[in-house]
């Protein structure tokens, strides 16, 4: 598997912007090289990827039935490019009904997906279900600025989501940012 610094160079502009920004929220998680880890929204398989270089063994997926532009996009590729195919494994599902036990994994990512479920509270529902007691809930929403420059190729792109709405009485942790507000949330027992 090569080194990050050399993916970036190999997988060109973009995915080093999006892994540099991943990065930076998966350093300060600090998650252990053992963790279980779903990636939920592969998209162009951005989060995926850079979790298997950072060492992680990555399980990620999106609905089967879902035909739009943002969904089954050719990441194996980028990831066979990197030497990163072998420590991720795609599976099928929907976000808003989880084929896995409750508490099945320490971390659930979803990179610039939440706002593409058609019913987010129940993605974020089910992704805390999974979550393991002592695990993390990490969103990476696009802020409008990213959301207003996407339309000017997507004209139909939809609004960021603000997962702080849906989870009334929980902790949640927001990092503003340029292009991504990330949200950390950990389940609690009235999850």
């Amino acid at each position: 598997m090569m080194d990050l610094e050399t993916a970036k160079n190999t997988l060109g502009e973009e995915f080093s912007f999006f892994c540099d920004l991943f990065m930076e929220q998966l350093e300060a998680l600090a998650l252990p090289t053992h963790a279980r880890i779903l990636d939920v929204g592969t998209g162009m398989g951005r989060a995926a990827i850079t979790l298997a270089l950072s060492g992680y063994q990555v399980l990620t997926g999106e609905p089967a039935q879902d035909h739009s532009e943002y969904a089954k996009q050719p990441w194996f590729t980028d990831a066979q490019k990197v030497g990163a195919d072998h420590s991720i494994t795609y599976e099928p599902f929907d976000a808003t009904a989880l084929p896995f036990g409750d508490g099945a994994f320490d971390a659930v990512f979803m990179m610039g997906a939440l706002h593409h479920v058609d019913d987010p509270a129940a993605a974020v529902r089910e992704c805390l279900r999974v979550i393991a007691p002592a695990g993390v809930l990490c969103i990476l929403e696009p802020t409008p600025k990213l959301v207003s420059m996407a339309r000017e190729s997507h004209p139909d792109h939809p609004d960021p989501t603000d997962p702080t709405r849906l989870v009334q009485g929980m902790d949640v942790q927001k990092k503003p940012g340029q292009m991504f507000d990330t949200y950390l949330i950990r389940p609690s027992s009235d999850s």
